[in-house]
């Protein structure tokens, strides 16, 4: 196994941290989300889902997007919600595999455009547990 790219020091984990603290949690309100957590279970039944379901439409995942979203449900907290890409053209596309057809990805651009499609379960994954 090898070692992940792109790993931080604890260091500069707590800069960035203190940072996002004292720039854009103190805009929003003290309340604001400071984490998303989910169990370590529950992210690699996710990474087998959309693995398996990329795999039954043979595309090929290039990785997992995870965007900034506000939680609708009571507080309307920021929280994350994760899609996984697939590689095109040199971008990194977002696409929901279980909407997917073969070889061809279903981009979550298009599924927002289409009403009866958008509201289908897919494979965003969310309601992961907020910490303020």
């Amino acid at each position: 196994m090898s070692v992940p790219q792109n790993l931080i020091s604890l260091k500069e984990f707590n800069e960035m941290r203190d940072e996002f603290n004292s720039t854009i949690k103190s805009k929003l309100g003290t309340q604001e989300t400071e984490s998303v957590w989910w169990s370590f279970q529950n992210l690699k039944d996710y990474i087998d889902y959309i693995e398996k379901e990329a795999r039954n439409n043979n595309i090929l995942i290039s990785g997992i997007r995870f965007h900034m979203v506000a939680q609708t449900l009571d507080k309307k907290q920021l929280t994350l919600a994760l899609t996984p890409t697939y590689l095109s053209n040199d971008k990194h596309i977002d696409f929901d595999p279980v909407l997917s057809k073969d070889n061809s990805p279903t981009d979550l651009k298009i599924l927002e455009s289409n009403i009866t499609k958008s509201d289908e379960l897919g494979a965003i994954l969310n309601r992961g547990t907020l910490h303020a």
